[in-house]
């Protein structure tokens, strides 16, 4: 049974086990305030440990977490992991929004409109940090 309730989240993850495979990148599924979910090309062991990083950031996010489900899906096994601690789950937190910030500064471009980080943050941040997902304790 899920502790805490997952949102969606649509960001690239570079995930490989601390064994030393090799490393995959896909999308990100969803987000909470415990963990997060991706798809794998191949099944990962419960108990694994992993490595994770979110690579198109100014500073990459890389933190290990442990596998505590891997299940079946249509071509490609979907896997959920667990942060190892609550810094984590705020940091990556705080990424997706940092994600969806420099997305609206690509929509405004897009339009004509060029906005450095400060005046998108702030902009974003007016128009839709209320409608944010929060992550419930």
């Amino acid at each position: 049974m899920r502790s805490f309730i997952r949102h969606a989240a649509n960001m690239p993850v570079r995930f490989n086990l601390q064994a030393g495979n090799k490393a995959q990148i896909e999308n990100m599924q969803d987000v909470s305030k415990g963990g997060l979910s991706f798809f794998s090309d191949s099944e990962i062991s419960v108990g694994s440990h992993l490595r994770i990083e979110i690579p198109n950031l100014k500073y990459p996010f890389k933190e290990d977490c442990i596998v505590v489900w891997c299940r079946p899906s249509a071509k490609k096994h979907r896997v959920g992991v667990r942060f190892n601690d609550d810094k984590t789950a705020f940091r990556m937190r705080m990424i997706e929004q940092i994600c969806y910030i420099e997305k609206y500064r690509e929509e405004m471009k897009a339009k004509g409109r060029e906005l450095d980080w400060l005046e998108a943050s702030k902009e974003w941040i007016d128009k839709f940090a209320k409608d944010f997902p929060q992550i419930e304790e």
